[in-house]
């Protein structure tokens, strides 16, 4: 980790350099900064408007978001497997060895037959 820091340094000037004040993070972009600081307070300022879940950014809390969604929008043609989560459909085709089932078929033809459903 330490590294990373060191060359860090190395690729942004030092009149733009911007460091943490509790560990070695490294930055020269001050939102980025700022987001990083707020881990070391515990600040979650987004809060979802339909739980209790907070987060310290709005990425974070758009994704939470899907979890209240009822809609599936990623699916997989073969099993009629579908998801909220891109990632979820991606370990179901390794989990249940879709490919190795479908070695005959090329990589694009594995990716026609997951779609993915336009939001409502």
């Amino acid at each position: 980790q330490e590294d990373h820091w060191a060359h860090a340094r190395t690729h942004i000037p030092p009149d733009r350099q911007l460091s943490c004040t509790f560990c070695n993070f490294l930055t020269d972009l001050p939102y980025h900064l700022d987001y990083h600081l707020r881990i070391h307070a515990g600040a979650k300022p987004f809060q979802c408007k339909k739980c209790d879940y907070r987060c310290v950014n709005q990425s974070q809390l758009n994704a939470h978001m899907k979890s209240h969604s009822a809609v599936y929008k990623h699916r997989y043609a073969d099993c009629n497997y579908s998801t909220k989560y891109s990632h979820s459909l991606q370990l179901h085709l390794d989990k249940y060895s879709h490919r190795r089932n479908n070695d005959d078929v090329s990589e694009d033809d594995l990716l026609a037959r997951m779609t993915i459903q336009p939001d409502p």
